[in-house]
């Protein structure tokens, strides 16, 4: 009985946590939510992590030179780097998914994303009639 009170609350507060943005910014609809998340805390994080995984392929490539004499201490800066490699994968990896699913789903595209140019095309069908001399307030043209 005291786990499900737990597990109540627990459940209770990431709903919580999900909704307070919708009533704090005055988010009314599921992708504007959506759309939140992912620009307030999804690629935030996903950021963070990456400049994580690139500092542990730093930490490693340091240690790799700095002890090349010791065997040991080698491993361990190769181990460093490959997860550092690793990490930076899964970064990607997550950052191309996210965009697949804005994508797929047609969400507005993230503040993190060069968006692609929009159908407000000019419309060079339309003929300007050049012999009036003045415009629509009656002030003379220049030409």
């Amino acid at each position: 009985m005291e786990i499900m009170k737990k597990g109540n609350f627990l459940v209770l507060g990431l709903v919580g946590l999900l909704v307070a943005p919708a009533v704090v910014y005055g988010i009314s609809s599921l992708m504007g939510l959506i759309e939140f998340l992912t620009d307030s805390i999804i690629l935030p994080i996903i950021g963070l992590i990456g400049a994580l995984a690139v500092l542990f392929f730093l930490w490693g490539v340091m240690k790799f030179i700095k002890d090349a004499a010791d065997p040991k201490a080698r491993e361990e800066g190769r181990q460093f780097m490959l997860y550092g490699i690793i990490g930076l994968f899964v970064m990607a990896s997550v950052y191309g998914l996210v965009r697949i699913l804005e994508n797929t789903f047609q969400l507005p595209n993230s503040g993190g994303s060069v968006s692609a140019p929009s159908n407000n095309t000019i419309d060079y069908s339309k003929k300007i009639d050049y012999s009036r001399t003045t415009d629509d307030q009656g002030i003379n043209a220049p030409f």
